[in-house]
């Protein structure tokens, strides 16, 4: 990897954030503050672990925290999704993430 790349995975989550941020905001209020602010803080805690496991030499604990982190992050994900015919599933259908975990 060169110096001036980024590990894929890193900014795949990076995209999901930036994708999630456009999303949630759009949800209903009673749902806007509960649960797009917990899949948004779950995201930023993703990232902020797999930026540490690339500046780690032994990573194995951290990337273990991020498997963990994904799993937590389906069911708020999951659960939005679910949401049929309220604004917030709606617009969470379109994330390739949720596509490939539920």
């Amino acid at each position: 990897m060169k110096k001036d790349q980024e590990l894929i995975v890193i900014t795949k989550t990076y995209d999901l954030i930036l994708w999630s941020c456009n999303h949630t905001s759009r949800f209903p209020r009673n749902h806007r503050f509960v649960l797009g602010e917990r899949i948004e803080r779950n995201l930023y805690n993703l990232l902020e672990t797999l930026i540490a496991a690339k500046y780690t030499k032994n990573r194995q604990r951290l990337l273990e925290d991020a498997n963990l982190a994904l799993e937590v992050l389906r069911f708020p994900m999951g659960l939005a999704k679910s949401l049929q015919g309220m604004k917030a599933g709606r617009i969470l259908e379109g994330s390739p993430f949720v596509h490939r975990t539920t």
